[in-house]
């Protein structure tokens, strides 16, 4: 960072830059004008646009050139009300988006020329008009500028079909619109609402098809009554206006309208209006009102605008999950599914958690003599709005055998217990049912030399049977054939008797699995693996050989071979998948 007589110099240098006359620095008096933006040095200089002559000032904060300048135009409406200007402030320039912005600190003037070309071209594109799009890309920061400081939660299905919705109000204010109350109850899982409203009223939601052709609200120039009808009448065909039309018949003395404004970028933004004092009419159509109407800021809280923009996948929401297993794979495994947008868990384990694996398990030492499968619903209804997860504390094949879990009724099983000689069992006997779902199964190795993740299909070659089929002439015991530790070693430790038995690993093991195995289900789910894979990762062996394990074979293959020998477990002799 630079010291204030750095920044000075650097500012200065922009003398030199055809475009500005008569640079000078602002005296300290001046400053004080920009203290809100946290400007410790700036310059002020001429220039014009179309021939109007206007003041341009460049500041920067203490942290420059680790950030980027601020620019301002003088005054603040020289140019008339265009994008990308706090016309109604201190004259703000937004030239460029800041997320995932590189700067070179180590050219400073250089940052700075870059940064002036950039709003040069904003404030030509606000004057030529090329620009005037972006205030409706930019509808929302202009709508928080003046809408009531008390934000309404919206739960909207955000699509093109105007309609009666349901708000709600605590006291004054409305803080919550949705379709159905069921909607607010899905985002938080069936949980209590945190903020109960005490009253409930109608509201109309109305979805425009093109974006609105005038300029956004401005403090002392907000929408009047006979611009929004202009907006609705113009941004709607003829058969949703009817739809309007008709919902408009009936009206109250208060009105609440959701206006959904398409983005031409893309996306929606909601907005509020509030109309009050209505008489002769709904207000959108002949109706008298308070004029203007009171704007209100909308939040949007609907599964199809959070999912995606935390990096889920909305296509996902409606598949169904059975994860058997829910110890430190397993829980990993389960709140990354929650993650990437599946609605619908199972969730069967019979244990509760102890302090020993507090360090290893995603859930800590806050669900301690807790039931896994419970503490883990919990923590999902706490964190991940829009899932449902059922659970069930019980082993995996009881949970079948008494009809509890019925496999079929899932798009995908995983089964990470820990156990293979149960998931062996299951393993055969979903595929001999009919219509069983894709099922991947998730295991560790001691020590963190590795972890194993495979994909079985019922009805198609490939599944867990195949690794532990014997397969070479002279075979007699089942033996994993993906294992990194040679056969025939014991790793179960115990540290105050055998009822404290245990395998040694980390939670970092556990989470590389559960990742892997994560992105393995997702791509069955959504039809991108066609086959049954067995992927592995390996780990540094040190721990192992230290504890004087000996290592098999395949951990000698490098990661590159382990992918391209992904299919070649699979046995054509298999007891359980082969072809008859």
């Amino acid at each position: 960072m630079l010291d204030v007589a750095g920044q000075e110099k650097a500012l200065l240098a922009l003398a030199n830059d055809d475009f500005l006359a008569d640079v000078r620095l602002l005296s300290q008096s001046q400053l004080s004008e920009l203290r809100h933006r946290s400007i410790t040095c700036a310059i002020e200089a001429d220039t014009t646009f179309a021939g109007k002559p206007v003041r341009l000032r460049v500041g920067v904060d203490g942290r420059f050139p680790l950030s980027l300048p601020a620019i301002f135009l003088v005054p603040a409406d020289a140019m008339g009300f265009i994008p990308h200007v706090e016309v109604d402030g201190d004259g703000y320039v937004c030239f460029a988006q800041t997320e995932g912005l590189l700067l070179d600190a180590a050219n400073p003037v250089g940052i700075l020329r870059e940064s002036l070309a950039r709003a040069i071209a904003v404030l030509s594109g606000g004057v030529s008009g090329e620009n005037r799009a972006d205030f409706t890309d930019e509808l929302a920061a202009y709508w928080h500028r003046v809408a009531l400081k008390v934000p309404i939660s919206s739960f909207l299905h955000v699509d093109s079909v105007p309609r009666e919705v349901v708000a709600y109000r605590a006291g004054q204010n409305f803080v919550l619109v949705a379709d159905r109350d069921d909607d607010v109850r899905s985002y938080y899982n069936g949980e209590n609402w945190k903020h109960k409203p005490t009253a409930r009223h109608s509201a109309l939601y109305v979805p425009l098809i093109t974006s609105p052709q005038v300029p956004p609200p401005r403090r002392g120039r907000l929408w009047t009554i006979e611009q929004i009808r202009g907006i609705v009448r113009t941004s709607l065909p003829e058969q949703a206006y009817g739809e309007v039309e008709r919902l408009c018949k009936r009206h109250r003395s208060e009105e609440l309208v959701i206006l959904g404004v398409p983005r031409p970028s893309g996306g929606v933004i909601l907005v509020g209006l509030l109309f009050r004092d209505v008489n002769g009419g709904h207000p959108l159509l002949a109706g008298r009102a308070q004029d203007p109407p009171v704007p209100l800021e909308i939040h949007r809280y609907d599964i199809a605008y959070l999912l995606p923009r935390g990096g889920g996948r909305i296509d996902l929401h409606k598949r169904r999950v059975l994860v058997a297993g829910c110890g430190a794979v397993g829980g990993h495994i389960v709140l990354a599914l929650a993650r990437t947008g599946i609605g619908h868990l199972t969730l069967v384990d019979p244990d509760v958690m102890t302090p020993e694996i507090t360090f290893r398990h995603v859930l800590g030492n806050s669900a301690i003599d807790r039931p896994k499968v419970e503490a883990l619903r919990k923590e999902i209804a706490a964190k991940y709005p829009y899932v449902t997860v059922a659970v069930h504390q019980q082993r995996i094949e009881e949970s079948f055998a008494a009809g509890r879990v019925k496999p079929n009724d899932f798009d995908l099983i995983i089964l990470a217990t820990g156990n293979s000689t149960v998931e062996l069992y299951l393993n055969e006997l979903l595929y001999k049912s009919d219509g069983a779902p894709p099922m991947v199964f998730a295991w560790l190795e001691p020590y963190g030399i590795g972890g194993h993740v495979l994909l079985a299909l019922p009805g198609r070659p490939g599944c867990l049977r195949c690794l532990y089929t014997p397969y070479w002439k002279g075979e007699s015991s089942l033996a994993n054939r993906a294992a990194f530790a040679a056969p025939g070693q014991v790793f179960g430790k115990d540290d105050l008797g055998c009822g404290s038995l245990y395998t040694p690993y980390g939670a970092l093991d556990a989470e590389r699995t559960a990742d892997q195995a994560v992105s393995l289900s997702l791509e069955a789910l959504l039809g991108q693996e066609p086959s049954s894979p067995l992927l592995s990762w390996k780990g540094l062996p040190m721990h192992f050989l230290a504890a004087g394990f000996q290592l098999s074979p395949r951990y000698q293959m490098g990661v590159q071979e382990l992918h391209d020998t992904r299919f070649e477990y699979i046995n054509p002799l298999c007891p359980v998948c082969a072809e008859r």
